[in-house]
């Protein structure tokens, strides 16, 4: 479960970076695991949006809640912060309450579910780490399965 959990929310983020492409041709946006990179002269010079932080509590089997975050960077020319604030407001806009996300198996990308957004998303203030801003979305959902599925 926490495969499928981890891969829709890593799809999210990929569609957030597809969608904001085209609008920002000069900048280069990729993915990445804000867990996998312990140090900030790690990460790679180009703007970053991905996943970290996400937890879950299964009420009942194949049932569950929890939250997750999405984290916003950009690099280099980005002096007042207009693609970062682009990029953290269309994932805000993404995670508004009733908003849902594709829950996929991890394997055979058959759609399980919904992950429904709940009430609470918050927008975390603005850091600043050596020569990149950082920002952070977290969101709650509730699982909702896709049913009469045969």
């Amino acid at each position: 479960m926490y495969e499928n959990l981890w891969g829709s929310i890593v799809a999210f983020a990929n569609d957030v970076i597809d969608d904001r492409k085209p609008i920002h041709p000069n900048a280069k946006i990729r993915y990445v695991d804000w867990e996998a990179h312990a140090n900030i002269q790690e990460l790679p010079e180009a703007d970053l949006i991905g996943t970290t932080a996400i937890t879950f509590t299964e009420d009942e089997p194949e049932m569950f809640h929890g939250s997750f975050t999405i984290g916003v960077s950009t690099y280099g020319n980005d002096h007042h912060l207009f693609r970062l604030r682009n990029y953290v407001g269309e994932v805000f806009k993404r995670l508004r309450p009733t908003s849902k996300i594709g829950f996929y198996d991890h394997q055979t990308l058959e759609q399980k579910g919904w992950l429904h957004i709940v009430d609470g998303t918050i927008v975390m203030p603005m850091t600043r780490a050596d020569v990149r801003p950082l920002q952070f979305i977290q969101c709650q959902f509730i699982f909702d399965p896709v049913t009469g599925a045969g």
